[in-house]
C-alpha cells in the first residue's frame, strides 16, 4: 500500500541517473555562487528590490537586482502540473494583487525517481519508480506547464537532484521568505517532504505543505476513523461507540507540529481492500468539484525570466525521454531483471516508449 512503508526501504540504486549537472546559481558576468543556506556569509542582499518595474514579473525587464527580502514565494511542483485548478497559486492571489509577494514555480527531477532499486515485493527483481512510458507522460506535462507559464510572463525553473539539496540554493538566490507545495500521502512521498521541510527549517525559510492537490478525494472530506467500516459494510450491525471529541469526529484529524501531515490519524480506520474503500467514500459523499484558478492566475505576480536571470539564475533545459529512461537499461551487477522481464523485453518497453515520442526540443518549444 502506498500509504504505509514497505517491509524493508529499498537500498540506494548503484549506479545514479546520469542527468545534466544542474546549473549553477552564479552570476552570468562571473559574480560568486549562490550561498547554500539563508544565514551563511556571502548571501545575497535581500533588502533591495530591482527592476524598472519595481520588480513585478509578468513581461517587465526585471533589471539585475534582487528581490526585495521575503516577497518571493518558491512553488514548488510535484504531480500537481496543471494551473487551471491549482490551489498554490489560488492562495496566494491576493498576497500577490497587494504586492506582497510574487511566486517562482520550479520543478525538479530527483534521480531516485528513475533509478534501478530492488524490488521490496520482489527481492530478485528490480523497479523504477517511473517507468518508461509514465517518463513520457511526465516529460509532456511538465512542457506544457512550462509554456503555461510563459504565456503568462513567468517561467518554470528546472532542476535535476535531490529537492532537500536544490530547493535551499534557490530559495537563498531568490531570497524567498516560503517554499510551498503539496503534501502527497505516499510513504516515500511523505519522507521526501519531510527532508525537505528539515532542509528549509535549516535555511530559515518557511515551508508551507498543503492539501488536496493531488488526491480524488480532499483528506478533510474523508470519513471518521468511526465510520469507515459501517460505511463499507453497511448491512453489518456495529455496536454503538462512544463519540469522540471534537478533533476526531468530523474525520480531520490533528496535523503535527511544523506544518507537516499526520497520515496516520488522518487515515486511521481505512480499509486496505479497494472495494471496501470505494464503496465507503461513495457512500459518504461525492469528490469535491474542481475551482478554477483562471481569475487567481490573470492577478498572479510572476518573477519574469529577465528578473529571473538577474539574479543569477539559469532557467534550466528539460531532459530528453531517452536521459531519463536511460537507467532502466542498465544491467544490474548482481543479475537482477527490470520487473522480472528478461532483458530483451525490458528493452522493447523502453523502445516502445522512445518511439511514441516525446518534446520536440530540450528546452520545451
Amino acid at each position: 500500500s502506498p500509504l504505509s512503508p514497505p517491509p524493508s526501504p529499498p537500498s540506494s540504486p548503484s549506479t545514479p541517473l546520469q542527468l545534466p549537472p544542474t546549473p549553477p546559481c552564479s552570476s552570468p558576468r562571473g559574480g560568486s555562487p549562490a550561498p547554500r543556506a539563508h544565514g551563511g556569509g556571502g548571501e545575497r542582499d535581500c533588502g533591495k528590490s530591482g527592476g524598472s518595474d519595481g520588480g513585478r514579473g509578468g513581461g517587465g525587464d526585471g533589471g539585475s537586482g534582487s528581490v526585495a527580502g521575503g516577497s518571493c514565494t518558491l512553488i514548488w511542483h510535484r504531480r500537481d502540473l496543471r494551473l487551471e485548478d491549482n490551489a498554490l497559486y489560488r492562495e496566494r492571489r491576493a498576497c500577490a494583487c497587494s504586492g506582497i509577494t510574487r511566486v517562482v514555480p520550479v520543478y525538479i527531477f530527483d534521480p531516485a525517481d528513475f533509478a534501478r532499486v530492488p524490488s521490496c515485493a520482489q527481492p530478485a527483481w528490480d523497479v523504477v519508480r517511473t517507468g518508461p512510458h509514465a517518463a513520457r507522460a511526465l516529460l509532456a506535462a511538465v512542457t506544457a506547464l512550462r509554456a503555461s507559464l510563459r504565456a503568462r510572463g513567468g517561467e518554470l525553473l528546472i532542476r535535476f537532484g535531490r529537492p532537500e539539496a536544490e530547493l535551499p540554493l534557490l530559495a537563498a538566490r531568490c531570497c524567498a521568505g516560503e517554499v510551498a507545495w503539496h503534501e502527497e500521502a505516499g510513504w516515500e512521498e511523505r519522507r521526501t517532504s519531510s527532508r525537505v521541510r528539515e532542509a528549509m527549517t535549516r535555511a530559515g525559510c518557511r515551508a508551507s505543505a498543503e492539501l488536496g492537490g493531488c488526491t480524488l478525494f480532499h483528506p478533510d472530506d474523508l470519513p471518521a476513523p468511526d465510520e469507515w467500516a459501517s460505511l463499507a459494510h453497511p448491512r453489518q450491525k456495529y455496536p454503538a461507540k462512544k463519540r469522540r471529541g471534537s478533533s476526531g469526529a468530523s474525520g480531520k484529524a490533528a496535523d503535527g507540529g511544523g506544518g507537516s501531515v499526520d497520515w496516520a490519524r488522518r487515515l486511521e480506520g481505512m480499509p486496505r481492500v479497494m472495494g471496501d474503500w470505494r464503496r465507503a467514500v461513495r457512500s459518504h459523499g461525492p469528490p469535491r468539484a474542481a475551482e478554477s484558478t483562471s481569475a487567481g492566475l490573470r492577478g498572479q505576480r510572476f518573477l519574469s525570466p529577465a528578473e529571473l536571470t538577474g539574479l543569477g539564475l539559469e532557467l534550466g533545459e528539460l531532459p530528453s525521454l531517452a536521459q531519463l529512461v536511460a537507467p532502466a537499461l542498465e544491467v544490474s551487477p548482481n543479475g537482477r531483471l527490470l520487473f522480472g522481464l528478461p532483458d530483451g523485453a525490458a528493452s522493447s518497453v523502453v523502445a516502445a516508449a522512445l518511439r511514441a515520442g516525446g518534446p520536440a526540443s530540450k528546452d520545451g518549444n
